[in-house]
């Protein structure tokens, strides 16, 4: 499975875990066209950055999860390419930039629908992803 493929799916995943649970979601299909256009470069970094931080994270013993460090446009924009205004975002720009009161993931937070996210949850859908599972098709 190339990385692009990875970061699609644990992107779906995490979609479909989302709508689960207050059926609102995440991403549409233009979103997941952006992804489908990076590099396999980049969606190496992005997916890496994602893992490594779920990792450090469930070794850390916190509570306090940053979602952001879960989401490819933000890993992408400001840990990759280093940007620092979320106008320039491609989600933002599609979705509404998250800080505004009318964006999707403001929505999603509004509604608490990003809860049945635990460390544990992202843990799972790393492992299922890395051993070619087949995780969306089982939610």
């Amino acid at each position: 499975m190339t990385y692009k493929e990875k970061l699609i799916m644990f992107l779906k995943t995490k979609d479909l875990v989302i709508y689960k649970y207050s059926n609102l979601e995440y991403t549409d299909r233009k979103d997941i066209y952006e992804i489908e256009n990076w590099s396999e470069d980049i969606c190496f970094s992005v997916y890496e950055h994602i893992v490594k931080y779920i990792i450090g994270y469930i070794n850390s013993g916190t509570d306090n999860f940053y979602h952001a460090q879960t989401c490819p446009w933000c890993v992408y924009y400001f840990n990759i390419k280093g940007h620092k205004n979320c106008s320039l975002c491609k989600y933002g720009k599609r979705n509404g930039v998250c800080s505004n009161h009318s964006s999707r993931y403001k929505k999603l937070t509004e509604a608490e629908a990003l809860v049945p996210l635990t460390k544990n949850k992202y843990i799972e859908i790393i492992d299922e992803i890395e051993n070619n599972i087949g995780v969306v098709d089982d939610l």
